[in-house]
């Protein structure tokens, strides 16, 4: 038979969740198959309306199972991106310690990254009590790949003149939305000690190092005090 159009199965599943059991169909969006089909994107959507009627914890446990196994192999890119904003949405320590694996994990994907590095400068920007922002910090900056450590100098210097600067699209995309999110003023020596100094010093990137240095305009008083 003939699967149903995406925008059916959608207005379908939005519908159910009007009734007594909003997380009813949770068991089957995110199961493997589904996950692998064109409709997986309706699944991290409807799981966000379900979060006030899960039990406690009951995001945590169901993100948990999501990134393990099967099921893991089957997410797509934006799918797994979207699973990271919605545990960091609710930054309990659970949530955070969940993230934290994910980031460890060799194989994973350079946009994946890029989208904890953001939720973490989120957490850093709200003064959330956890050290999980600066650790991935720490790494992103040794990172063998250019973009996530252009995406780091995205919140540290002025995003048109960064702009100016990188050719690719998806660069200037990192930099425009991570320059949302300015380093507050308590966290900016440590900022510009761990990350900046780290970058102009080790960077093998050519751009990557130009615009570090670049960023001494903003950032060159912090470290020399």
């Amino acid at each position: 038979d003939k699967e149903l159009p995406v925008n059916v199965i959608e207005a379908l599943l939005k519908g159910v969740m009007q009734t007594d059991e909003p997380t009813a169909p949770l068991h089957f969006l995110f199961s493997a198959k589904f996950l692998n089909s064109p409709r997986a994107r309706i699944s991290v959507q409807v799981a966000t309306k379900c979060v006030p009627y899960m039990q406690e914890n009951g995001l945590t446990k169901m993100m948990k199972f999501l990134l393990s196994g099967k099921r893991k192999k089957n997410l797509k890119i934006t799918i797994h991106k979207a699973v990271i904003r919605l545990l960091m949405s609710i930054p309990s320590e659970d949530n955070i310690k969940l993230v934290s694996k994910e980031w460890q994990k060799k194989d994973l994907h350079r946009d994946v990254r890029i989208a904890i590095l953001y939720s973490g400068m989120k957490l850093l920007n709200a003064q959330t009590p956890t050290d999980m922002p600066w650790k991935v910090l720490d790494q992103a900056v040794c990172s063998q790949n250019s973009e996530i450590q252009v995406a780091v100098i995205g919140c540290s210097t002025d995003p048109k003149w960064a702009e100016s600067i990188v050719q690719k699209k998806r660069l200037k995309d990192h930099i425009k939305t991570i320059s949302k999110l300015p380093i507050l003023d308590i966290y900016k020596k440590k900022f510009a000690e761990n990350v900046i100094w780290n970058l102009i010093t080790n960077a093998q990137d050519d751009d990557v190092k130009y615009l570090a240095i670049g960023s001494l305009k903003k950032w060159g008083k912090y470290t020399l005090t």
